[in-house]
Protein backbone atom coordinates (compact mmCIF):
# COMPACT_ATOMS: atom_id res chain seq x y z
CA UNK A 1 0.00 0.00 0.00
CA UNK A 2 2.80 2.38 0.91
CA UNK A 3 4.50 1.69 -2.43
CA UNK A 4 1.26 2.31 -4.30
CA UNK A 5 0.82 5.62 -2.53
CA UNK A 6 4.36 6.62 -3.42
CA UNK A 7 3.76 5.78 -7.07
CA UNK A 8 0.57 7.80 -7.09
CA UNK A 9 2.32 10.71 -5.41
CA UNK A 10 5.15 10.65 -7.95
CA UNK A 11 2.60 10.47 -10.75
CA UNK A 12 0.76 13.48 -9.38
CA UNK A 13 4.01 15.43 -9.16
CA UNK A 14 5.18 14.68 -12.71
CA UNK A 15 1.82 14.57 -14.52
CA UNK A 16 1.60 18.38 -14.85
CA UNK A 17 5.10 18.45 -16.31
CA UNK A 18 4.25 15.73 -18.83
CA UNK A 19 1.03 17.47 -19.80
CA UNK A 20 2.86 20.76 -20.24
CA UNK A 21 5.47 19.09 -22.44
CA UNK A 22 2.74 17.43 -24.51
CA UNK A 23 0.91 20.74 -24.89
CA UNK A 24 4.12 22.38 -26.07
CA UNK A 25 4.97 19.53 -28.46
CA UNK A 26 1.58 19.59 -30.22
CA UNK A 27 1.97 23.02 -31.89
CA UNK A 28 5.61 22.23 -32.70
CA UNK A 29 4.55 19.03 -34.49
CA UNK A 30 1.83 20.92 -36.34
CA UNK A 31 4.27 23.61 -37.45
CA UNK A 32 6.79 20.96 -38.52
CA UNK A 33 4.26 19.23 -40.76
CA UNK A 34 3.01 22.52 -42.18
CA UNK A 35 6.54 23.67 -42.98
CA UNK A 36 7.48 20.34 -44.54
CA UNK A 37 4.36 20.31 -46.70
CA UNK A 38 4.91 23.89 -47.84
CA UNK A 39 8.57 23.17 -48.52
CA UNK A 40 7.73 20.05 -50.52
CA UNK A 41 5.28 22.02 -52.64
CA UNK A 42 7.96 24.58 -53.50
CA UNK A 43 10.57 21.85 -54.01
CA UNK A 44 8.37 19.83 -56.37
CA UNK A 45 7.73 23.03 -58.31
CA UNK A 46 11.45 23.71 -58.68
CA UNK A 47 11.31 26.77 -56.41
CA UNK A 48 14.26 25.96 -54.23
CA UNK A 49 14.80 29.27 -52.42
CA UNK A 50 11.32 29.35 -50.85
CA UNK A 51 11.63 25.60 -50.23
CA UNK A 52 14.84 26.18 -48.30
CA UNK A 53 13.13 28.90 -46.27
CA UNK A 54 10.36 26.48 -45.27
CA UNK A 55 12.74 23.62 -44.50
CA UNK A 56 14.91 25.89 -42.35
CA UNK A 57 11.78 26.82 -40.43
CA UNK A 58 10.98 23.12 -40.07
CA UNK A 59 14.45 22.47 -38.64
CA UNK A 60 14.00 25.38 -36.24
CA UNK A 61 10.63 24.00 -35.12
CA UNK A 62 11.99 20.47 -34.68
CA UNK A 63 15.81 20.43 -34.54
CA UNK A 64 15.88 16.68 -33.93
CA UNK A 65 13.65 15.67 -36.83
CA UNK A 66 15.65 13.75 -39.43
CA UNK A 67 13.21 14.45 -42.27
CA UNK A 68 13.47 18.21 -41.77
CA UNK A 69 17.25 18.03 -42.11
CA UNK A 70 17.01 15.64 -45.05
CA UNK A 71 14.67 17.87 -47.04
CA UNK A 72 16.75 20.93 -46.24
CA UNK A 73 19.82 19.11 -47.58
CA UNK A 74 17.96 18.10 -50.74
CA UNK A 75 16.76 21.63 -51.42
CA UNK A 76 20.19 23.11 -50.76
CA UNK A 77 21.69 20.56 -53.12
CA UNK A 78 19.23 21.37 -55.87
CA UNK A 79 19.90 25.09 -55.54
CA UNK A 80 23.64 24.49 -55.77
CA UNK A 81 23.14 22.67 -59.07
CA UNK A 82 21.67 25.84 -60.56
CA UNK A 83 24.05 28.57 -59.36
CA UNK A 84 27.53 29.74 -60.25
CA UNK A 85 30.10 27.00 -59.47
CA UNK A 86 32.19 29.38 -57.38
CA UNK A 87 29.20 30.31 -55.25
CA UNK A 88 28.14 26.68 -55.12
CA UNK A 89 31.47 25.66 -53.61
CA UNK A 90 30.67 27.65 -50.48
CA UNK A 91 27.37 25.83 -49.97
CA UNK A 92 28.49 22.23 -50.35
CA UNK A 93 29.58 21.95 -46.73
CA UNK A 94 26.09 22.76 -45.48
CA UNK A 95 24.56 20.19 -47.81
CA UNK A 96 26.90 17.51 -46.46
CA UNK A 97 26.34 18.48 -42.83
CA UNK A 98 22.55 18.39 -43.23
CA UNK A 99 22.64 14.94 -44.86
CA UNK A 100 24.96 13.71 -42.12
CA UNK A 101 22.76 15.21 -39.44
CA UNK A 102 19.70 13.43 -40.85
CA UNK A 103 21.52 10.09 -40.68
CA UNK A 104 22.82 10.84 -37.20
CA UNK A 105 19.30 11.57 -35.97
CA UNK A 106 17.76 8.50 -37.64
CA UNK A 107 20.33 5.83 -38.55
CA UNK A 108 17.54 3.57 -39.83
CA UNK A 109 16.33 6.09 -42.39
CA UNK A 110 17.21 4.45 -45.71
CA UNK A 111 16.34 7.57 -47.72
CA UNK A 112 18.74 9.66 -45.66
CA UNK A 113 21.54 7.12 -45.97
CA UNK A 114 20.93 6.75 -49.71
CA UNK A 115 21.15 10.49 -50.27
CA UNK A 116 24.27 10.74 -48.12
CA UNK A 117 25.78 7.86 -50.08
CA UNK A 118 25.09 9.72 -53.33
CA UNK A 119 26.69 12.86 -51.92
CA UNK A 120 29.83 10.97 -50.90
CA UNK A 121 29.91 9.27 -54.30
CA UNK A 122 29.65 12.46 -56.37
CA UNK A 123 31.38 15.11 -54.26
CA UNK A 124 35.14 15.64 -54.61
CA UNK A 125 37.27 14.69 -51.64
CA UNK A 126 37.99 18.32 -50.85
CA UNK A 127 34.26 18.75 -50.15
CA UNK A 128 33.99 15.63 -48.01
CA UNK A 129 33.20 13.06 -50.69
CA UNK A 130 34.89 9.72 -51.21
CA UNK A 131 34.26 6.18 -52.48
CA UNK A 132 35.12 4.63 -49.12
CA UNK A 133 32.56 6.81 -47.35
CA UNK A 134 29.96 5.94 -50.00
CA UNK A 135 30.72 2.25 -49.62
CA UNK A 136 30.28 2.43 -45.85
CA UNK A 137 26.82 3.92 -46.36
CA UNK A 138 25.95 1.26 -48.93
CA UNK A 139 26.79 -1.49 -46.45
CA UNK A 140 24.72 0.21 -43.76
CA UNK A 141 21.82 0.47 -46.22
CA UNK A 142 22.12 -3.23 -47.08
CA UNK A 143 21.58 -4.13 -43.43
CA UNK A 144 18.34 -2.16 -43.44
CA UNK A 145 16.99 -3.03 -46.90
CA UNK A 146 18.51 -5.76 -49.08
CA UNK A 147 17.25 -4.37 -52.39
CA UNK A 148 18.37 -0.83 -51.62
CA UNK A 149 21.74 -2.20 -50.59
CA UNK A 150 22.20 -3.82 -54.01
CA UNK A 151 21.09 -0.61 -55.70
CA UNK A 152 23.62 1.42 -53.72
CA UNK A 153 26.41 -1.05 -54.51
CA UNK A 154 25.46 -0.87 -58.19
CA UNK A 155 25.86 2.90 -58.20
CA UNK A 156 29.29 2.62 -56.62
CA UNK A 157 30.43 -0.12 -59.02
CA UNK A 158 29.27 1.95 -61.99
CA UNK A 159 31.13 4.97 -60.66
CA UNK A 160 34.27 2.84 -60.44
CA UNK A 161 33.65 1.64 -64.04
CA UNK A 162 33.14 -1.92 -62.82
CA UNK A 163 30.28 -2.38 -65.23
CA UNK A 164 29.81 -6.14 -64.99
CA UNK A 165 29.59 -5.87 -61.21
CA UNK A 166 27.23 -2.92 -61.52
CA UNK A 167 24.88 -4.88 -63.76
CA UNK A 168 24.90 -7.83 -61.35
CA UNK A 169 23.98 -5.53 -58.49
CA UNK A 170 21.22 -3.80 -60.47
CA UNK A 171 19.80 -7.24 -61.29
CA UNK A 172 20.16 -8.34 -57.67
CA UNK A 173 18.08 -5.35 -56.58
CA UNK A 174 15.31 -6.47 -58.95
CA UNK A 175 15.50 -10.02 -57.66
CA UNK A 176 15.33 -8.82 -54.06
CA UNK A 177 12.23 -6.70 -54.71
CA UNK A 178 10.66 -7.59 -58.09
CA UNK A 179 7.52 -5.57 -57.36
CA UNK A 180 9.33 -2.25 -57.30
CA UNK A 181 9.45 -0.91 -60.84
CA UNK A 182 12.15 1.61 -59.98
CA UNK A 183 14.84 -1.06 -59.88
CA UNK A 184 14.00 -2.14 -63.44
CA UNK A 185 14.14 1.48 -64.57
CA UNK A 186 17.55 1.84 -62.89
CA UNK A 187 18.88 -1.11 -64.88
CA UNK A 188 17.38 0.19 -68.13
CA UNK A 189 18.96 3.60 -67.52
CA UNK A 190 22.28 1.88 -66.83
CA UNK A 191 22.09 0.07 -70.17
CA UNK A 192 21.19 3.32 -71.90
CA UNK A 193 24.22 5.05 -70.36
CA UNK A 194 26.33 2.14 -71.55
CA UNK A 195 24.91 2.36 -75.07
CA UNK A 196 23.09 -0.96 -74.78
CA UNK A 197 19.38 -0.08 -74.93
CA UNK A 198 18.71 -3.31 -76.85
CA UNK A 199 19.20 -5.33 -73.66
CA UNK A 200 15.85 -4.01 -72.37
CA UNK A 201 14.12 -6.80 -74.31
CA UNK A 202 16.04 -9.30 -72.21
CA UNK A 203 14.80 -7.64 -69.02
CA UNK A 204 11.16 -7.49 -70.14
CA UNK A 205 11.34 -11.13 -71.15
CA UNK A 206 12.07 -12.22 -67.58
Amino acid sequence: MVRVLRVLLVGCLFAPVALAQAAQAAPQAAELQARLQAGRAHYDGGKYDPAIKEFRAAVKAAPNDAWAHLWLARALGRRIEKINPIRAAFGVGEVRSEFERAVQLDPNNVDARSDLMEFYLEAPGVFGGGIDKARAQAEAIAKLNTAEGHSARARIAEKEKKYDEAEREYRAAIDADPNRAGYRRDLEKFWKRRGMPGKQADLHGQ
